[in-house]
């Protein structure tokens, strides 16, 4: 991905919300966004940017919520 090959991961947050929240979403099954969007918390929180950090975990359970799987599968990733 272009922010590692920059050294840029505080930027990482950003592109998995963007991207994995938004843009995504509305071509694939919103199940397939959930992995990024966990990623993109845990990057948020490790490089200190509270507010994409929280983004990502808020969009990360309304797209599981969405996703019409039984939300017990998802203790697993978390």
């Amino acid at each position: 991905m272009i922010p590692e090959k920059f050294k840029a991961i505080e930027w990482t947050v950003h592109v998995h919300v963007l991207m994995y929240a938004w843009c995504f979403p509305l071509k694939e099954p919103f199940i397939d966004q959930l992995k990024p969007l966990l990623v993109g918390h845990r990057i948020g929180l490790s490089s200190g940017d509270i507010e994409f950090a929280t983004s990502a975990v808020v969009l990360y359970s309304a797209l599981s919520q969405h996703s019409l799987v039984p939300l017990s599968t998802y203790l697993e990733d978390y």
